[in-house]
């Protein structure tokens, strides 16, 4: 019989490596999956405009809570640093007058800005990223958000460097979660449950998955090292905990 298609969106960093190898490979998939591979911001635009049936959603961009959620039991999460969501700064965060956002994320855009009200209690200016600041040319009193794969070896160009899953672990004693799997309407059970099914084969696969999909630019054991210590793959009550912590603080930034 023909394999039914689910067309997925998936974040292109390293992180959903396990996801994406579950998806291709899982001998036992009755499903086949139509990826595609794109920052965290068009995931969600993806899902909005229906384009996809299941999409990793960043938790910021989330409107309903009670929307399909949550179609499975594997996120994008952190119990402490997560080593690719980070401030980084050449002056001290308390000197920081302005913080440039990441136009990839709006989760981590709004979580640095959790922080630094309800945890640091600092009030820089955020603003959107510009030609003027970037990575190799930031100014004296402002700080950056940089997600994803493009933090790999940054942390030594700067004095400063604070990991925000870190950081909210310390200030709330809960994990991070930065995306969820969502559903459209239109995914039966069965179809969430076969899904589920791949997602936790790749989890529990992670070397063939990174010895089939890592692209080289990392070493093995750095990438092995990311994918097992530093996500947290697992969506259990503390992490749907952390979610809900996480959106009440977000509402009192409107």
């Amino acid at each position: 019989m023909e394999k039914i298609s689910l067309r997925v969106a998936a974040v292109s960093y390293t992180n959903t490596i396990p996801f994406i190898y579950g998806l291709q490979h899982y001998p036992a998939s009755k499903v086949a999956h139509e990826l595609m591979l794109l920052p965290p911001a068009q995931c969600a635009e993806a899902y909005y405009a229906g384009k996809t049936d299941m999409a990793l959603v960043p938790v910021g961009a989330i409107r309903d809570m009670h929307e399909a959620l949550i179609c499975c039991n594997w996120c994008l999460g952190a119990t402490g640093a997560v080593e690719t969501v980070l401030l980084l700064s050449n002056n001290p965060l308390e000197e920081l007058d302005t913080i440039y956002l990441d136009a990839e994320s709006r989760t981590s855009n709004l979580l640095v800005q959790v922080l630094a009200r309800h945890h640091w209690q600092v009030e820089p200016q955020f603003v959107k990223p510009n030609e003027v600041a970037t990575p190799h040319h930031l100014p004296e009193a402002a700080g950056m958000v940089l997600i994803g794969d493009k933090t790999f070896g940054i942390k030594s160009r700067f004095r400063y460097s604070y990991d925000l899953a870190e950081v909210w672990h310390r200030f709330t004693g809960l994990p991070f979660v930065f995306a969820c799997w969502l559903a459209a309407d239109g995914v039966t059970p069965e179809q969430r449950k076969h899904f589920d099914e791949a997602l936790a084969w790749g989890v529990q696969h992670v070397d063939d998955a990174i010895a089939t999909l890592h692209n080289g630019v990392l070493p093995y054991e750095q990438v092995r090292q990311y994918l097992t210590e530093s996500i947290s793959f697992h969506f259990d009550e503390s992490k749907r905990e952390a979610i809900t912590r996480f959106r009440a603080y977000c509402d009192t930034l409107t």
